[in-house]
């Protein structure tokens, strides 16, 4: 037992030395990734303003002398930004942490199981096979892309916001705008055709979480909302990429029913990445438009009740369909999935002690 305790002491030093020798040569990559990222969202703060006056412009059909942010403003949403509850600094230090926390975790892991170098490489970087997508570092470059999506909605949010506050003579409030598609969060979605006063210090600026996409978008006096929104939708993604996979392992000369049977025996963390493949994949082809007085909660119900299964659950979505009234005699509607105190989403036991006529048996019919 003890020359076991002293060779798992010997172990952990040379694993404590190994993680801070591959620090050390990670730390210049996160460096520059981190000055790369700044210098790109330096020029999208500079330029905001000036896109969002000619988006105006060209959407009311007149051109008008708008007044920009000072230089000191576009400054401080640099500095002093706050994004889905953190800083830039503490974003760009996060990353870095998780990414090594993913790696220690990769190697004690694999030790521990007794894997070899080699299998440990692979378990990190991935196989050429899959594109090194199937490896714990990939995982880093998917945090890298939803850092800089939220980074890149919140310095969006507040550059517009400093444009209209400098405009407030002529813009008289704004408009709370989600992605209307089925990868929108039940927050954002509920909030979706709000109009608040600029002043209004209660209203909920965006990134209201990572990955968030929701924008404020200018009600401007004499004119309302101009120009039509983006739309996504009509697609379950969790029925796609099922059929996407077993369509895969057919054409590698499985059966459907084998196929079938080995999505089901996949692990949720793959089954995700097959439905991300898929979202992205209609992301690229499938976008529209809908008018701007389209607000999220009636754009859903114009979609397929898989579709709606898919955004909201099952539960929530047959209470949807319902037809139902909430506690206070109003027709549901996202809002009523949502505690306005927290913003976040009543779970399904929570909803229950809520609203317990929504689960009546007659509720759902």
């Amino acid at each position: 037992l003890a020359g076991m305790k002293i060779m798992s002491e010997a172990a952990e030093k040379e694993i404590n030395r190994l993680m801070k020798d591959i620090a050390e040569a990670r730390k210049p990559g996160y460096k520059d990734a981190e000055n790369g990222a700044r210098e790109q969202l330096a020029m999208l703060v500079d330029n905001e303003a000036e896109f969002t006056a000619k988006a105006i412009s060209a959407g009311i059909g007149a051109e008008i002398p708008f007044a920009m942010p000072s230089g000191a403003q576009i400054e401080n949403i640099l500095a002093l930004g706050n994004y889905a509850g953190q800083n830039m600094d503490q974003w760009f230090s996060g990353w870095a942490a998780g990414d090594m926390k993913r790696i220690d975790g990769t190697i004690r892991g694999g030790l521990a199981q007794g894997k070899t170098l080699d299998e440990i490489t692979r378990s990190l970087v991935g196989t050429k096979k899959a594109g090194y997508t199937d490896g714990v570092l990939n995982s880093t470059r998917q945090s890298a892309e939803m850092m800089t999506r939220t980074l890149v909605n919140g310095i969006t949010n507040a550059a517009r916001d400093e444009f209209y506050e400098a405009n407030s003579d002529i813009i008289s409030a704004v408009e709370f705008t989600a992605t209307l598609d089925g990868r929108t969060s039940e927050i954002c979605a509920s909030l979706d055709g709000n109009q608040y006063k600029l002043d209004d210090n209660s209203r909920p600026m965006p990134p209201l979480h990572p990955n968030c996409r929701s924008l404020y978008i200018p009600v401007i006096d004499g004119f309302g909302v101009v120009g039509d929104r983006p739309s996504i939708g009509g697609e379950n993604f969790n029925t796609a990429a099922r059929e996407a996979y077993i369509e895969d392992r057919m054409e590698a000369g499985f059966t459907q029913r084998e196929a079938s049977a080995k999505w089901k025996e996949l692990s949720n963390s793959t089954k995700n990445k097959w439905r991300n493949d898929q979202i992205k994949e209609w992301d690229k082809n499938v976008i529209g438009t809908a008018p701007e007085k389209t607000n999220y909660n009636d754009w859903l119900k114009t979609q397929p009740a898989a579709f709606q299964d898919d955004v909201l659950g099952k539960t929530k979505a047959e209470i949807f369909r319902s037809g139902g009234k909430d506690r206070n005699g109003d027709p549901v509607t996202i809002s009523t999935f949502i505690d306005k105190n927290s913003n976040k989403p009543y779970t399904i036991d929570q909803l229950r002690v809520r609203e317990p006529q929504l689960f009546k048996d007659d509720a759902r019919k």
